[in-house]
């Protein structure tokens, strides 16, 4: 009943989420990111998730290694929005190691030394790309592109276990104002220098080769003339991550079946107080991999990919504690 329930929530939602993609055109099979109006400006302090502004245009995560596949321990999700007279950027970056980041450059330094991002964009009619470049302390500096960094703002925030940024790109600044339907181009890109938890050190979207100034991968960024409500900008994101979404199911599937390997042990282990804790809490983790695989299509993102993450982890635990607790019971007898 499950299963058929959300073939037709899906079927609802993919007439109004194709409405909303913008169309294709000679740009072959670059990824897309719509760029849909802001009903009201963000303010820049780095904060997104708590923004309402935010909430009114897709993000897009399924973020990859430079020229790998999806990164597995550091997820990032990029959002843009615009106004009459200005290009906003927002990225998420998921950062476990968060206490450990100790960045310091400061507007104008080389700030692909430090833990930040880099935002690609090359405009229609224009020469080279514009490299704009923010760190986890909101310091901002340009590296291709002759672009005065004292017209555009930046600022970010550092949270629980993430950090946040924002950007404000006047359009008088690029020297160039999209009309409704104009085709740009661009990046998201992240480095990471701090990865005490793992994690690869370059991260994209859209997928990129060898660098992240490809300008040939870059995603085509199509203006739309309206405005979403926060509902149409959570249905769209769910349909542009789909892709990734499927990988993340496939994953925690495939997890799930090695599951029966370490049931019975844990449950035995359990009762031993010396195995009590770590066995609790694998079964814990055993049992919301299981709930997942069932219905990981309706599953925060975010949740899935945590725990295909430690996917690695909880096996290797599980398996060492499994055969901790047999030996022990042989030592008993």
């Amino acid at each position: 009943m499950r299963h058929i329930r959300y073939l037709l929530i899906v079927g609802w939602m993919l007439p109004l989420s194709c409405a909303l993609l913008p169309k294709g055109g000679d740009d072959g099979e670059r990824a897309k990111y719509p760029v849909y109006r802001l009903a009201k400006a963000p303010k820049i302090d780095g904060e997104v998730a708590g923004d309402a502004a935010w909430r009114t245009v897709p993000g897009v995560s399924g973020f990859r290694a430079l020229g790998g596949d999806y990164t597995a321990a550091k997820q990032s999700t990029g959002k843009m929005g615009w106004t009459d007279d200005a290009l906003f950027v927002a990225m998420v970056c998921e950062e476990p190691d968060v206490a450990l980041l100790k960045d310091k450059l400061k507007d104008g330094d080389p700030l692909w030394k430090d833990n930040g991002v880099e935002i690609f964009l090359e405009l229609p009619g224009r020469p080279g790309v514009f490299q704009l470049a923010v760190n986890t302390i909101g310091s901002h500096a340009m590296g291709e592109g002759k672009l005065d960094i004292a017209k555009w703002q930046a600022a970010a925030k550092k949270g629980r276990n993430f950090w946040s940024l924002e950007m404000k790109l006047p359009f008088s600044c690029l020297e160039a104002t999209p009309a409704p339907g104009a085709r740009w181009h661009g990046a998201f890109c992240r480095n990471i220098w701090e990865y005490a938890s793992g994690g690869d050190k370059f991260t994209t979207w859209p997928a990129l080769e060898t660098r992240f100034r490809e300008p040939e991968h870059f995603a085509v960024l199509a203006f739309q003339d309206k405005s979403l409500s926060a509902e149409e900008a959570e249905q769209l994101a769910r349909r542009m991550n789909e892709p990734y979404r499927k990988y993340l199911s496939d994953q925690i599937r495939e997890l799930a079946k090695t599951a029966p390997k370490y049931r019975t042990a844990l449950a035995r282990a359990k009762k031993q107080k010396q195995f009590q804790k770590e066995a609790t809490e694998l079964q814990s983790a055993w049992q919301k991999i299981a709930g997942l695989s069932q219905d990981p299509a309706t599953a925060p993102l975010t949740e899935i990919r945590q725990l295909v993450a430690r996917a690695n982890d909880i096996k290797t635990r599980s398996y060492e504690l499994k055969y901790r607790f047999l030996i022990e019971e042989l030592l008993e007898e």
